[in-house]
């Protein structure tokens, strides 16, 4: 057996149409056999292969061959309805041809007869057409032919659904990968946000805790026009900060917040219950100032007015209390007008009684210089502070009407 029979035999039983076309283009025998005597056409109809038994049969294959076991193709289609009619329909045409022309009734194959494989798909359908409709069953006028041509209907118009949604989703998605730019004067356009200036946070252990805590200011060698720092710390119990670094941006900016950082001051009472160090974050926001308005020509901004109210007394509170040795009177000038009753600055000490820094936590801007100059010239006992490090307090300036 040739390799071309093989080839024949093999795409017949897996369904290969085309391979099977091709090679009886190429001039295989469309009858060739097994060791068992078995043909294309009985594996086709074996393994119920329609298309290939369809192309078998109109491609002239012998329908009556029977293998070793005197089996025929219509033996091996284990009655599929399908593949006998399309088998019987042979015979029929076999036995017509016959009948018109006595000198085949020996078997012997005219020339005319040589099975020629179709040249094309639409001259298959054709030749199928015309073998169904020779049919008795599926003549024009029969239901049967009326149901088929109705389901055809149906697959075609599906068929053409499903590839015209094919076609309109691979256009889309071309389009898409193309990179097809939206028209840009159609996007919103957000106006840019100005900056703002904010509060200094406080955040990690020590948020709560926080006496005095000092703003950064801008710094004039400041490279950028804003800008947000955030600061780690490490309080100890006494409220001070030990130690601050910045964490990001701008090296002026870094350094004026560490500054700041070093500068704030924390409750001790809220203190006592965590470590030795505490570890935290102050979070500094930058903005450069405008500089259209000239600052005041007076220290503080204290008015030339001299002559000073007698209604304020001072008193200090916290780890200070007890510890004072000298409180300074603020000399507020009878012209500002004070409306509280009581204002409060943070202050803290260092060991030597001198007042280190310090933070006004209410008063108006009006008169909040003058307690802050009083503060800072404020003294206490070395021998009466706590502890062996800096310590804070408050100083509270009260007014009587």
């Amino acid at each position: 057996m040739s390799v071309a029979s093989v080839e024949l035999l093999r795409a017949a039983a897996s369904g290969d149409l085309k391979r099977l076309r091709e090679i009886l283009v190429q001039g295989a025998d469309i009858n060739g056999t097994t060791k068992a005597n078995q043909t294309a056409l009985m594996l086709a109809a074996a393994f119920k292969r329609i298309e290939i038994v369809e192309y078998l049969v109109l491609a002239g294959a012998d329908v009556n061959v029977q293998d070793e076991l005197g089996l025929s193709a219509s033996d091996w289609a284990r009655h599929d309805t399908r593949i006998i009619k399309l088998l019987d329909a042979r015979l029929v045409v076999d036995d017509k041809s016959k009948s018109a022309r006595p000198e085949l009734a020996d078997n012997t194959v005219a020339p005319s007869a040589v099975p020629v494989a179709p040249s094309s798909w639409s001259e298959l359908r054709k030749t199928i057409r015309r073998v169904y409709l020779s049919l008795p069953h599926l003549s024009p006028g029969s239901p049967a032919f009326r149901t088929l041509f109705r389901v055809s209907i149906v697959v075609l118009l599906l068929v053409l659904g499903f590839g015209t949604y094919h076609f309109v989703t691979s256009r889309v998605s071309t389009r898409t990968s193309t990179g097809i730019k939206p028209d840009p004067t159609s996007l919103p356009v957000n106006a840019a946000t100005k900056p703002i200036k904010s509060v200094p946070a406080v955040g990690g252990d020590v948020a709560g805790t926080e006496l005095f805590l000092p703003d950064a200011e801008y710094p004039p060698d400041a490279t950028v026009a804003s800008g947000t720092i955030s600061v780690n710390i490490q309080v100890s119990r006494k409220g001070i900060v030990v130690n601050a670094e910045g964490l990001d941006g701008d090296a002026s900016l870094r350094r004026a917040a560490e500054k700041a950082a070093l500068a704030s001051a924390f409750a001790p009472e809220k203190l006592k219950d965590k470590d030795l160090l505490i570890h935290g974050t102050i979070t500094y926001s930058f903005l450069k100032p405008n500089n259209t308005v000239p600052p005041p020509a007076q220290e503080f901004g204290f008015s030339t007015d001299v002559s000073a109210r007698s209604n304020v007394s001072a008193s200090a509170g916290g780890p200070l209390a007890g510890a004072e040795r000298k409180l300074v009177i603020p000399k507020i000038p009878k012209s500002v007008r004070v409306e509280q009753e009581s204002a409060t600055v943070v202050v803290r000490v260092n060991r030597a009684g001198r007042v280190m820094s310090w933070r006004p936590l209410e008063g108006d801007e009006s008169f909040r210089a003058y307690l802050i100059k009083a503060a800072r010239s404020s003294t206490f006992n070395p021998a009466k502070l706590s502890g062996e490090d800096q310590v804070v307090g408050f100083i509270t300036y009260k007014f009587e009407y």
